[in-house]
């Protein structure tokens, strides 16, 4: 659910942390991806706006011994560069299929095949549940890694805190944005774009109940 309170800058969501139990790696190259959608009051609508990936784990070196491979969760809050629309089938299979993604988008972006989304960036938290508690603080508190981001993006792309216009003004939140008709209805105007956004990618209905363990 998105947090209306929070800035129009530095949109959040109040959604619960995602738990994947049972997760294994046995190779590097696995990446989150993340497909953005926009959505425009005026026409009701969802569009494509563009996508990012972010590492899940890293190889690390810790037994002395080159033999065997040891994985780790590349735990933390990272800020990611967005690119424009939204990813080809053919950037999914080669991302799928690559130990090095990040070589892989690079190489596009170089080739212009992707194409930044100006200074746009997706700030994304990714913990191992061991560490959880290392990664308490906030981003305001502790700003997000700037590890993914190259080091001409790192002036432009990284987080700042939107503390207004000037001494009077404050920063604009996002329920100034609200469509008058749900100004006073939050959790309405949610479960609308809930249901908007699941005819726009054509997501599946399915029954929880029956998909519980018995």
């Amino acid at each position: 659910m998105p947090n209306f309170e929070s800035q129009v800058k530095n949109y959040q969501f109040n959604d619960a942390e995602e738990i994947v139990i049972g997760f294994e790696f046995d190779k590097p190259g696995m990446v989150m991806m993340i497909d953005i959608k926009v959505y425009t009051p005026e026409t009701s609508q969802f569009s494509d706006f563009g996508w990012t990936i972010c590492p899940i784990i890293e190889e690390m070196e810790t037994d002395g011994d080159a033999d065997t491979h040891e994985f780790y969760v590349v735990s933390g809050t990272f800020s990611l560069p967005i690119y424009q629309g939204r990813p080809s089938n053919d950037m999914v299979d080669r991302l799928l299929l690559s130990e090095e993604p990040l070589a892989v988008v690079s190489e596009a972006k170089n080739t212009r095949e992707i194409n930044l989304l100006g200074t746009t960036t997706c700030i994304a938290k990714l913990v191992d549940q061991q560490r959880k508690t290392h990664f308490r603080k906030s981003i305001d508190e502790v700003p997000p890694s700037n590890r993914y981001l190259d080091i001409a993006m790192q002036s432009s792309h990284t987080y700042k805190k939107d503390v207004g216009g000037g001494l009077f003004s404050s920063p604009k939140l996002v329920k100034s944005i609200v469509p008058k008709k749900w100004a006073n209805d939050h959790a309405g105007f949610t479960k609308q774009l809930k249901k908007q956004f699941k005819e726009f990618i054509g997501l599946a209905q399915f029954d929880r109940e029956k998909l519980a363990p018995s």
